[in-house]
């Protein structure tokens, strides 16, 4: 995700400028903002999720995901451009 940042400088045609951070990444966003707690689930019927757990590895057709603490990386970008 880290790598997949872009930072785009730009101008106006009216002198003013402008900067673009962001990621095209998927799931990007849902790193940023975080998530709430939610179902996932085997994408084909009849198929399993496959994860190593404590004990090793694990087949479960759906995993209830806890969410996802936000990890605002743009805001840490954005703060670094503007300090430079």
């Amino acid at each position: 995700l880290g790598r997949s940042i872009k930072v785009k400088r730009d101008r106006s045609p009216t002198g003013e400028y402008g900067v673009i951070v962001g990621s095209d990444l998927r799931y990007a966003m849902v790193h940023h903002e975080g998530s709430r707690p939610h179902t996932i689930s085997a994408r084909e019927p009849g198929k399993h999720l496959r994860f190593v757990g404590r004990n090793g590895m694990v087949y479960r057709r759906t995993v209830r995901h806890p969410g996802t603490k936000p990890r605002p990386y743009l805001t840490f970008a954005l703060r670094s451009v503007f300090s430079r």
